[in-house]
């Protein structure tokens, strides 16, 4: 498959495979580089492929929490968890700092 660079979208004529494959967009490493907001903000609407030398080495998609293993974190207020009488930071200093 060749990649017509002028809407960064793959060429997809020369599949003879007969699977399914959708148009998505392609961009390189370096064009994600320079506008990472950008396409970011995109990945919202469409997933985006991003090529090194021509090579698929990552997709950049929608989050979705279905995306991260594991349970959630729970949503919990400050207020309501109990008092201890340590302070943590000093713990967390000792712990870094071994």
């Amino acid at each position: 498959m060749g990649q017509d660079h002028g809407d960064n979208k793959r060429n997809l004529t020369g599949c003879v495979t007969g699977d399914t494959i959708t148009d998505m967009k392609t961009i390189s490493i370096k064009q994600l580089h320079e506008t990472t907001g950008k396409f970011v903000r995109e990945a919202r609407v469409h997933p985006i492929l991003i090529t090194d030398h021509g090579n698929g080495v990552a997709l950049l998609k929608r989050f979705s929490a279905d995306d991260v293993p594991g349970k959630r974190f729970p949503n919990r207020k400050a207020a309501d968890l109990p008092s201890v009488d340590v302070d943590s930071t000093g713990l967390i200093s000792e712990d870094r700092d071994s």
